[in-house]
């Protein structure tokens, strides 16, 4: 049965999501500083069990973060004017993007130049280089915000498809958007939107347009997922659909995900296979249908056992923003001294992982959350239009 945007009761599971995903890739970034490939500080000795880890969190990861971003942005624009959403969309993420690319983000910059050996001299010795070219072009100012892409290409995708939402969250687009998700909810129906995400995985050039430097893949993909995002919450008969076959979904992702690695790490295929080879689409094929599959898993598990609130996830699901923002730069200024200390890895890894976390909820609950300019600052809303945290769990939420 459908149930329109207007009045539907809201999604607790979507807030888990979010806040599940900014942990993720806290996780993630904190593991990459002991794996093989080039992060922005390495530790002297890598590891390949942390290679094989983070590639799972990278097929999972960012299109998790993008399909509940997705789903939010059709919920909150079936209540919402579409002028009045933009605007928060801009102080929601262009601010926090623009801040940071000013001010923590050379840190950042600075402190993977001197763990590569490519600059010495202190942080105000470095600091009037850091416009000196394009980084990533072999130059240090970071454009896209190093992180903080993510919030760019939100903000982009968001503008893109906003007649689409609209459309599809209000009148005929409604219409037909539950009978897209009606025929989805039938047995086995959402598998085939995989299809999509394959064909753009295997078709396009990583070398050019299909080129995914941007958390482990292309742009155009993750674009599909955020508008998939609208569907997956759009009929109420396709939540229950996912929820039944969440078994179904897990099983296929560990499915393709053993397929994976059985590909990566046999003669049957090299690591990097060429583009445009039957090993190529073999190898993009799986990681893409291991992807879409692990996601419904996610999703229909969250629907089964996350769809409630509490206090601690009103809190949290706040905090997810200013989260985001900081977390690469504490944990690669804490990793950045600790990887020389002269103890075994997985103290270091569990010293910057805990002392990381510790000092960014401390920023965030001391110097972020009780100002509303660093509020502004840090994409929050102002603190007087906040509603005091509920005293029982479902008190007090705001709508999506």
């Amino acid at each position: 049965m459908p149930t329109t945007t207007a009045v539907r009761p809201r999604q607790y599971y979507l807030d888990w999501l979010r806040v599940l995903s900014i942990f993720l890739v806290f996780v993630y970034h904190t593991a990459r500083i002991f794996g093989g490939e080039s992060f922005h500080i390495n530790n002297a000795r890598s590891y390949a069990g942390v290679d094989s880890f983070t590639s799972i969190l990278t097929i999972l990861g960012m299109p998790l973060l993008f399909v509940v971003a997705g789903a939010s942005a059709y919920l909150s624009l079936g209540k919402t004017a579409p002028g009045r959403y933009m605007k928060e969309r801009v102080l929601r993420l262009l601010v926090p993007f623009a801040v940071g690319l000013l001010t923590h983000i050379p840190i950042l910059v600075y402190l993977e130049r001197v763990n590569h050996g490519e600059f010495t001299g202190s942080l105000l010795n470095f600091l009037p280089h850091y416009f000196d070219g394009f980084y990533g072009f072999g130059g240090n100012f970071a454009w896209m915000g190093l992180h903080l892409w993510f919030l760019v290409m939100l903000f982009l995708y968001t503008l893109l498809a906003l007649p689409v939402l609209v459309w599809l969250a209000r009148g005929r687009g409604a219409a037909v958007v539950d009978r897209v998700a009606g025929f989805l909810a039938r047995p086995g129906a959402i598998y085939w939107l995989a299809l999509p995400v394959v064909l753009l995985a295997v078709a396009l050039d990583p070398e050019t347009v299909g080129i995914s430097i941007f958390g482990g893949w292309n742009i155009f993909i993750y674009m599909l997922y955020f508008l998939y995002g609208a569907i997956l919450v759009a009929h109420d008969g396709l939540r229950q659909s996912i929820e039944r076959l969440r078994w179904v979904s897990l099983a296929a992702a560990v499915i393709f995900l053993i397929a994976r690695y059985v590909l990566w790490f046999t003669r049957f295929n090299e690591v990097d296979p060429a583009f445009q080879t039957a090993n190529y689409a073999m190898q993009h094929s799986v990681r893409a249908f291991a992807s879409w599959f692990g996601l419904l898993a996610i999703w229909g598990f969250s629907i089964r056992h996350l769809n409630f609130g509490t206090a601690a996830l009103y809190l949290a699901n706040e905090a997810v923003l200013p989260f985001y923002v900081l977390h690469q730069t504490v944990l690669i200024i804490v990793g950045f001294y600790v990887i020389q200390w002269a103890i075994p890895d997985a103290l270091k890894f569990a010293i910057i992982f805990v002392a990381s976390l510790i000092i960014i909820i401390g920023l965030y609950w001391f110097l972020i959350r009780p100002y509303n300019i660093m509020r502004f600052l840090f994409g929050m809303r102002p603190k007087r239009a906040i509603e005091p945290v509920p005293a029982s769990p479902a008190a007090g939420m705001a709508g999506h």
